[in-house]
């Protein structure tokens, strides 16, 4: 028996959002179905969502909307407040989705006259959830139909975590030839660089143009995102004591580290984190993915000699 065959539409497609969620989560849980999504071109400038959709999909680009797509039934994502290219979509069943409060936005100025009707040609008008169903009524006398979002969570990427000084000694050459790697193994992850890198250096280009790559700056407050990462990247070159993976340790992060005395004293290889060789050739990067080690927080002994230093006995 052949699938039937669903056309969904968007016009634009942000970078995030919820309605790109719902979208997502739609051809994710229904990936064995006949799913096609239709956006704008000008949808180019959010390539992660569409690199998201195309795992599951097809995705068809058209700016212009001079060809006419055909489907059993065709799902309108885009939101009533844009313009849909409905002369050019032939379906036995139209559904219009409303993701919005409807009411709820009317309250701001910029909505307050806002008025909306249903094309002929639309089935029905789908709400993703009863507040969405009442604020239509409420506001633009429109009936609809409750069909909730979908809610499947997602497997989120490997995360890992450059906290250190964008100095030459501290490693981050090395953390960006890292995401070179991984990249190249197509490998789902992110870096978080919570640094202060000079936009103006060599290192620069490569975080801007890799979109797997978060630039979070420096402050005093970064050490909360230990909680965030799976791993810590500390491949320095020398380090006199490293407050760095001690407290990724604490907070149950692994270290992937430089094989330098200080680090070694501290990350057991495959227990607590990785230790690599400076030019990367020992490197597993399935082992790395697939075998996370989760350290069992870090703690150390206040040393005596504390004591002598600050009554001056020493």
């Amino acid at each position: 028996m052949a699938k039937t065959k669903v056309l969904v539409q968007m016009t634009y497609l942000n970078n995030i959002g919820g309605i790109e969620t719902a979208l997502e989560t739609l051809v994710r849980t229904f990936k064995d179905e006949d799913i096609t999504v239709l956006v704008n071109a000008r949808a180019d400038g959010a390539q992660e969502q569409i690199k998201r959709l195309e795992r599951y999909c097809k995705v068809i680009f058209d700016n212009e909307y001079q060809t006419v797509y055909e489907a059993d039934v065709a799902l309108l994502f885009t939101p009533i407040m844009q313009s849909v290219p409905l002369d050019n979509i032939k379906a036995r069943k139209i559904y219009q989705f409303v993701h919005s409060d409807i009411k709820g936005l009317m309250r701001h100025p910029q909505w307050q006259s806002f008025t909306w009707k249903p094309d002929a040609r639309i089935s029905k008008v789908i709400a993703v959830s009863e507040t969405t169903q009442k604020g239509l009524k409420e506001a633009l006398g429109v009936d609809s139909v409750v069909v909730p979002n979908i809610f499947e969570p997602r497997e989120l990427p490997t995360t890992f975590l450059f906290i250190s000084r964008a100095t030459m000694e501290k490693g981050l050459d090395k953390a960006l030839e890292l995401a070179k790697r991984f990249d190249e193994a197509g490998k789902d992850y992110v870096l978080l660089i919570a640094s202060l890198v000079d936009p103006y250096g060599s290192y620069w280009p490569p975080i801007r143009n890799n979109p797997r790559i978060i630039y979070l700056g420096a402050s005093i407050h970064n050490p909360i995102f230990y909680r965030c990462a799976d791993y810590v990247i500390q491949m320095s070159t020398s380090e006199s004591y490293c407050y760095t993976i001690r407290e990724a340790m604490a907070q149950g992060c692994a270290v992937i580290g430089s094989k330098i005395p200080e680090i070694e004293k501290v990350v057991k290889d495959g227990v607590n984190g990785y230790l690599l060789n400076d030019d990367l050739s020992n490197l597993d990067i399935d082992k790395i993915f697939n075998e996370v080690p989760k350290p069992n927080g870090y703690k150390e002994k206040l040393s005596p000699e504390w004591q002598k230093v600050l009554k001056g006995e020493l």
